[in-house]
């Protein structure tokens, strides 16, 4: 009924369904939001168990009925996890079509860069998120830009960006279920609004945006040096802007502790009792 009241320009009808091999045939996008939320307490890698379940079966879904060239975006948490679990439930389907939302985290790194600055939101480019949606993330705020400047010729407070502000950007969610009860809503539907316009938008010049991608094709990472080399997202996701990053030193450590950490993570969810 809300939809309905919304008046979305692009929305034409609503159908609801149970069975996924009738809801997903024939899709070019599918949005993969069902899933059990955290709670109070609760870490994304806690309800890999029960919502890896939920997106093996959906994978096989969109496998046998989607189009063939089906857009997918996983949100229900863990999101990484999920939509790894269902690409590799999918095999018919191109693996860069599969994208987790990172776009949360980096809204919510804009948000807290602008009010560190002192400036609106849209003056802040440039924002990247390396990794998972969750504690271990690391938003950089090096190669990021306000209003065209580097962050930290605008911020000169090395201790902030290295610290509080990766802390805040890391546990918002937590803070947000943590008074309220219940993760979050609104600002993830905007996200998921937000990323969906960047990958069939052509992104502004100069600028980029973030997206959970496998990694096989969106990075190439050589780990003994200070360098990144990130294929950027934009325009559908069909191109991918090659660009040259230059990481903090922590912020290094943290991303290839992640690295290995999703990695051995993942390979331990297959193995629960075969089910994925």
């Amino acid at each position: 009924m809300e939809l309905e009241d919304s008046l979305f320009p692009l929305l034409r009808e609503v159908n609801i369904g149970i069975d996924a091999y009738e809801v997903f045939q024939d899709a070019e996008w599918a949005l993969l939001i069902g899933a059990k939320p955290r709670g109070p307490g609760i870490e994304r890698a806690d309800l890999l168990d029960i919502n890896g379940q939920i997106f093996a079966e959906q994978g096989k879904a969109l496998n046998a009925v989607a189009s063939p060239n089906v857009k997918v975006m996983v949100v229900g948490n863990p999101c990484n996890t999920n939509a790894l679990i269902c690409l590799k439930n999918a095999p018919k389907i191109p693996a860069k079509n599969f994208h987790a939302l990172t776009r949360l985290d980096e809204n919510r790194a804009k948000c807290q860069l602008a009010l560190k600055a002192g400036v609106f939101y849209d003056k802040v480019s440039n924002v990247t998120i390396w990794g998972n949606h969750s504690t271990t993330q690391v938003p950089d705020f090096l190669n990021a830009k306000i209003d065209g400047m580097p962050v930290k010729e605008v911020i000169k407070d090395d201790k902030w960006l290295e610290h509080e502000f990766t802390e805040k950007v890391q546990k918002r969610g937590g803070a947000l279920i943590q008074k309220w009860g219940r993760s979050s809503a609104a600002s993830t539907a905007v996200s998921i609004v937000d990323a969906i316009k960047s990958l069939v938008t052509p992104t502004p010049e100069g600028d980029w945006f973030s997206s959970g991608v496998s990694s096989a094709f969106l990075i190439a990472a050589n780990l003994n040096s200070g360098n990144l080399f990130l294929s950027c997202l934009g325009e559908g996701g069909e191109k991918w802007l090659s660009h040259h990053f230059t990481m903090y030193t922590a912020g290094l450590h943290k991303w290839k502790s992640l690295w290995y950490s999703r990695r051995h993570s993942f390979q331990h969810a297959m193995q629960i009792k075969g089910r994925w």
